[in-house]
């Protein structure tokens, strides 16, 4: 992680525009990705898009549906 970071877990995607807006980067950790966090996850993505942003998947080899989303 970077200095200075405030890491944040949000799980809404109604939050997501208001949070990365003020975010320089990005680290999605999905953990346990479900049907119900897919949609911030991609949202999220896309909307820091012009800024640096990494996706933490190293949980998701042993999920079916992680490895699908």
């Amino acid at each position: 992680m970077a200095v200075v970071a405030s890491p944040v877990m949000i799980h809404s995607i109604e939050e997501i525009p208001n949070f990365t807006h003020h975010a320089c980067g990005l680290c999605i950790n999905v953990g346990t990705i479900s049907h119900d966090w897919l949609p911030a996850v991609k949202l999220a993505a896309i909307v820091v898009n012009d800024r640096s942003w990494f996706l933490d998947q190293s949980p998701l080899w042993s999920q079916g549906f992680g490895n699908r989303a």
